[in-house]
């Protein structure tokens, strides 16, 4: 026996329905956006063998929409401060001056306005020749 009042359910696996023109839509006064997005404040640090410099940015995570997954992607990213591009310090041929680059990492926290503590996430990168 068929029952007519059969309705077929769409579940949402898009992020579609919240763009406007190639714009994403972010009501954060909406509850719904609070539980679906994450704003995070996030630092990279990038430690080469020639140079060194670190950006922060604001990063929003948007919730993936399959079955209430609890994977987040990157929707936008805001670029907060660049640190000026450092030339490596090093006490000798293969020892990087720590206290020379711990100082420029300081400095450039205070030149973005910001401490560790306001930072959520990120990532140090090291790269060398050798």
């Amino acid at each position: 026996m068929e029952n007519p009042n059969t309705e077929t359910l769409y579940l949402h696996e898009g992020f579609d329905d919240d763009e406007e023109d190639g714009e994403i839509l972010m009501d954060e006064d909406h509850p719904m956006w609070r539980s679906e997005r994450i704003t995070l404040n996030s630092v990279g640090i990038d430690v080469g063998s020639s140079t060194s410099h670190l950006i922060f940015s604001r990063l929003t995570l948007r919730r993936q929409g399959i079955a209430l997954s609890s994977r987040f992607v990157v929707i936008k990213r805001e670029i907060l401060h660049e640190s000026p591009i450092l030339l490596t310090p090093y006490i000798d041929k293969t020892t990087i001056d720590t206290d020379q680059f711990n100082e420029f990492i300081h400095e450039s926290y205070r030149t973005a306005g910001l401490t560790p503590n306001d930072i959520d996430t990120g990532a140090i990168i090291v790269t060398g020749g050798g």
